[in-house]
C-alpha cells in the first residue's frame, strides 16, 4: 500500500512539471534600470556588435549580473563592456586601486603647467579619450552634462595623448568642457592604460576609488545610444558623501 502511495505521488510530481508554464525571461539595464523583453534585448545586443565591429581594434562584452527569479519570469540583469584598444589580461592601472593617482609634469591646452596635488579637498574624475575613439566621442555630451551638474563640487579632468593642434581641431566640432591635458602619451603609458576610455573616480584625498570605462550604452527609438550617466552620478555622490 504504502508503494502504491509513493507511486501515485511520483506520478503527480511528473505532470506537474510536465504542465509547468514556461518562464518569460526579462533584461534589466545596470546603468538605466529599464526592463526589457527578450527581443528587446537581443536587438540592443545585435545593434551595439554591429556598431563596434565597423570599428578597428574595438571589443565589446556582455556582463550579466544578478537574477530575480518568481513563479513566472526571471529578471537578468545586465551590462555591456566596450574596450578600445588591446585586451590584456590586467591593466596595469588597476594596480592603483585604492592607491594615490601617480604624479606627473603635465600641460593643459593653453599651456599651462598641471599637478593632481592641487586637486585635493574635491572628488575628482579624470576621463582619458583619444580623437578617432568612437565611444570617447559618444560620452562626451553626458560627460559635459555630468561636470555642469557638480561643477564646484568636483573636479573634471579630460587627459589624452593627441597633440595641442589635433586636440584643437578635435574639440573645434567636439565641444569637451574638462580641464584639457594634452600631449601625455608617457604619463598614460606609465598608468599602463591600454583601453579607452577611461574614466577614473577619486576621493578627496587623491586616492583612486573607483576605474570605470566608458558610459555604458542603452537602447534608442531607431538605433543604440549613451545612457545618462547614472552609475557615474552614483559614484560622484558618493565621493562628496565621504
Amino acid at each position: 500500500m504504502q508503494k502504491l502511495f509513493l507511486a501515485f505521488i511520483m506520478l503527480v510530481l511528473i505532470i506537474s512539471c510536465k504542465n509547468e508554464t514556461p518562464k518569460t525571461r526579462y533584461y534589466r539595464n545596470a546603468e538605466t534600470g529599464n526592463i526589457l523583453s527578450q527581443a528587446q534585448h537581443d536587438t540592443l545586443k545585435n545593434a551595439l556588435y554591429t556598431k563596434v565591429q565597423k570599428l578597428s581594434n574595438v571589443h565589446v562584452e556582455e556582463v550579466l549580473m544578478d537574477s530575480i527569479v518568481s513563479h513566472d519570469s526571471i529578471i537578468q540583469t545586465f551590462r555591456f563592456k566596450v574596450k578600445i584598444g588591446q585586451i590584456t589580461e590586467k591593466e596595469k592601472i588597476y594596480n592603483y586601486l585604492s592607491h594615490p593617482i601617480p604624479t606627473a609634469s603635465l600641460q593643459t591646452i593653453g599651456g599651462e603647467s598641471f599637478d593632481f596635488s592641487t586637486l585635493k579637498n574635491k572628488p575628482t574624475l579624470v576621463n582619458f579619450w583619444f580623437a578617432k575613439c568612437q565611444p570617447c566621442i559618444d560620452e562626451m555630451p553626458v560627460l559635459n552634462q555630468l561636470k555642469a551638474k557638480y561643477a564646484g563640487k568636483v573636479n573634471f579632468i579630460s587627459i589624452t595623448f593627441e597633440n595641442k593642434q589635433t586636440a584643437e581641431d578635435f574639440f573645434s566640432t567636439h565641444p569637451f568642457h574638462f580641464t584639457k591635458i594634452v600631449d601625455a602619451e608617457a604619463y598614460i603609458d606609465n598608468l599602463g592604460i591600454q583601453t579607452f576610455p577611461k574614466n577614473i573616480f577619486i576621493d578627496k584625498n587623491g586616492i583612486i576609488r573607483n576605474i570605470e570605462g566608458p558610459i555604458p550604452y542603452t537602447s534608442g527609438k531607431e538605433d543604440m545610444k549613451m545612457s545618462n550617466g547614472e552609475g557615474f552620478e552614483r559614484l560622484l555622490d558618493k565621493l562628496l558623501k565621504e
